[in-house]
């Protein structure tokens, strides 16, 4: 699977620069293809058996859990602009790929937490949403 998973990517890269000229800094795209060996192993792993009150009980967020997502959170939220911009030279490029991914996850997170507050029942904002504005507000400045 990981070897099928590398000649997608080197497939992909050949294309982009030779068929399609378009030469670019990041290669954050082409990670995302890792997803597929990752869906591939779920779905490997899934049991058939699993009933959905069984599957419900294990999908429950506990307290230590939501912690560590939080943590891998934060981290990507300082770590993420210097990924985005791990490719580009020097100077101008990579400084714009910083704060471009910067503005891109803080606006996000923010325009998140308004509207998680506001269409909550509870008036309170939802951890999960924060944690998913926060990768995609990374994910929206790969290119």
């Amino acid at each position: 699977m990981i070897l099928a998973n590398q000649c997608l990517f080197m497939h992909l890269v050949y294309i982009k620069k030779h068929i399609f000229e378009k030469i670019t800094f990041t290669f954050s795209v082409y990670i995302f293809i890792g997803a597929f060996f990752g869906i591939a192993v779920a779905f490997m792993l899934y049991d058939k058996e699993l009933t959905s009150i069984e599957a419900e009980q294990r999908e429950k967020s506990i307290y230590h859990s939501d912690l560590f997502s939080m943590i891998g959170t934060l981290f990507l939220f300082c770590f993420w602009p210097s990924f985005n911009a791990g490719l580009a030279k020097t100077g101008d490029g990579r400084l714009r790929s910083i704060v471009n991914t910067y503005i891109s996850i803080a606006s996000s997170v923010l325009l998140t937490y308004i509207c998680s507050c506001l269409f909550n029942k509870e008036k309170k904002f939802t951890m999960n949403h924060i944690q998913y504005a926060t990768l995609a507000g990374g994910v929206g400045m790969f290119e």
